[in-house]
Parts: structure tokens; sequence; C-alpha cells
């Protein structure tokens, strides 16, 4: 009965587990494509600093919080670049574009099976002595486009449907590795995403995910970069997913596989809570990211990058920048003399004596030539 204790508990239950990794404990590799570069001379993000493209250090930390970023110049074209590179080709596969919001009731959240509280939760609330609604900053616009179908019976007709959005995903991860400083995780970034609804049948939901697959393998393989497909286990899944598979890429400059996309067939587990229907019977979703700008700009920086710190722009893209190379540009130009501590995405919270040592250190620099 909904309301009732059990019916809530049942609520909380994750998915059930594809049968293909039912059993396993690590992931997966399903596919390889191409082949691994030499590292750059320079990691993409202390490049990028050098050429004043991108503006990341404890000045604009103590500004906007830790993990903050600024893109300027060819860094903001090529996001651009990468943002109609993808919905040009999403469109071309049948997809509806949305404009969606950013806040979100916490319980709608929840409903697509994302925690907002607890030690687990990466939600961010906010806090409105008016209004006594608890709202709270979307992570992904997989809850928007979820939520856009709340309570409704869609014609079988209408079926499948494919939604994209262009969003700021907001989310307080955090990490203790080195190697996962800088652009790779971050508390906000845009992302172009992918979503879908299809007849309430493992087979359908199934067919769709690997059509999401397929999409995203194609886009990273057009822009020249080396990623293997991983089939995830049940201990990386989120409580709304069936199965998932992650796409990692080889970034040069920091010697790892970085997770650059996922795409995960939830089957009804989110129509069920959000009650969406096809003629009575309960729909499945699919949702997937066709690009997560961040880890995209350091992907393409560390594989395309030349020893003199030129970035070869992939050739897909060289419509929407108008041209075939990004040059480091003169602004800021001053900064690259800086010691490459001061690279480095330093905390809110760091001691004092840190925070004097760094002044200490690039007193002298604004006196460089250039």
């Amino acid at each position: 009965m909904p309301g009732s204790g059990l019916h809530t508990l049942v609520k909380g239950l994750p998915n059930w587990t594809h049968e293909a990794v039912r059993n396993a404990k690590e992931p997966i590799v399903t596919h390889e494509f191409g082949s691994k570069v030499d590292p750059p001379a320079r990691r993409m993000p202390e490049n990028a600093k050098g050429s004043g493209l991108l503006l990341q250090n404890s000045d604009y930390t103590m500004i906007c919080g830790k993990r903050t970023y600024f893109l300027t110049g060819d860094l903001v074209r090529l996001e651009r670049a990468l943002i109609r590179y993808t919905l040009d080709r999403l469109r071309n596969h049948g997809f509806q574009l949305v404009s969606v919001p950013d806040l979100f009731r916490a319980e709608d959240i929840e409903l697509c099976g994302m925690q907002t509280t607890g030690q687990r939760s990466q939600v961010y609330h906010v806090d409105m002595a008016s209004n006594n609604a608890k709202l709270c900053l979307s992570g992904t616009s997989e809850i928007a486009l979820a939520n856009l179908f709340k309570g409704k019976d869609i014609p079988r007709q209408h079926l499948p449907k494919k939604l994209c959005s262009i969003s700021r995903c907001y989310r307080g991860e955090v990490s203790t590795f080195k190697e996962e400083k800088g652009l790779y995780r971050v508390h906000q970034f845009t992302k172009v995403e992918m979503f879908g609804l299809t007849e309430g049948s493992y087979e359908r939901s199934q067919e769709l995910q690997q059509e999401f697959l397929q999409i995203e393998m194609s886009l990273f393989a057009d822009l020249g970069l080396h990623f293997r497909v991983l089939d995830m286990p049940p201990a990386d899944l989120g409580d709304s997913a069936y199965r998932k598979f992650d796409i990692e890429a080889w970034m040069s400059g920091h010697g790892f596989y970085g997770e650059i996309s996922s795409t995960s067939d939830c089957t009804s587990y989110q129509a069920n809570r959000l009650g969406i229907t096809s003629e009575g019977k309960y729909v499945h979703t699919v949702n997937g990211t066709a690009c997560a700008i961040p880890r995209m700009l350091l992907t393409i920086g560390e594989t395309h990058a030349k020893t003199n710190g030129i970035l070869r722009v992939p050739q897909v893209l060289n419509k929407y920048l108008d041209k075939e190379e990004l040059r480091p540009e003169h602004a800021f130009r001053r900064w690259k003399y800086l010691p490459y501590y001061y690279f480095e995405n330093r905390l809110a919270d760091e001691n004092e004596g840190n925070r004097a040592y760094v002044a200490t250190n690039k007193t002298d620099v604004s006196k460089s030539s250039t």
C-alpha cells in the first residue's frame, strides 16, 4: 500500500542486476579502440594554465570554493565545438533536444534512485528560509528528463522516446588522489546527456542501451581517442542501474584510464517510482553521457598535444572551430613562469603557512618580461 512503511522500504531497494555481471567482482572489458599515445611534454591542465586558457588556482578557490575553474579563449571555443558536434550527431540519431532546469525537490531526485542525504550523497542543497521545499541542485539532467514524464501514460506508438539536453551539473565529489585534481574531478561542469524511454521489456531497454553505447563509441572514436568499454560489476552500480557500461579514455599525461562516459539501463526502476507507464505497464528508462566537457577537454588536450604546446584539433571539430590548431594565447602569458606547485588546485582549507609560502614564491612573477 503506497505510503506504508513496507512500501517505503521496498522503494529503497536497488534494482536487479543483469546476469552477465551478477557474480562479477571486477569490470569486464568488452571493447577497446585505438592505441596509447606518448605523454605530452606537459599535462593538459598545466599547459592550458601556462597560456592563460585555464584559470584554476588558490585565488579562485578562495572566491568560489574548492575545485573551481575558469575557461577562456580557445578552450571556450573548443567547449562550444564539442557541444555542437555532439548535438549534431544526436539529432541525426533522432534525439529531441530539451532545455532543463537545475533545481529540483529532494524527493524527485530520490525517485530517480539517487540519495540526497547521507555519507554517499553528492547532492548540493539550496537553503531558502522562505521556502519549505527542500530544493537541490541537479547532478545530471537525467533527473529533469525522467521527471518530465512523471505520472504520464505514453502511447505505445510514441515509444521509444530519445531525448538529449545540455546542462550544468553540480556534484560534491571528493578525491584524495593527486591524479584526480584539476579538471578531472570538479564540482560544477557542463554535460550533454542522453535519455530514453522504451516499452516495459528487458529486450527493448537493452537494445536502446546498446544504441546509446554505440553512439558514445562513435563520438569518441571520431575524436581520435584511445578508450575501452567496461561492463560494470554490481559493486559499481547505482541503485537504479540494472546494467551499466563505463567508457574510460587513456589520459597520457596522467598515465591512467579515466572515465569519460557511461550508459545505464534502469529497466522499470525509475518509471515505477515516477509513475511513468505505457498502456498501463511501467516503461523502461535508459540514460547515457554523450559529452562531459571537462574530461573531454582533458583527454583531447593530452591526446592531440604537440611537443611545442600546440593542440591539433580533431578533424571532426574543424568546421565548428574554423581552424586546425589551437595555439597558446598571449593573455595571462606571464603565468607560464610560475613554478609547478602554483598550478596545483589548492583547497580553501589549506593551512595559512602553505598559503603564505605560495604567495612568497609568486611575488616577482609580475615583473617577468613577456
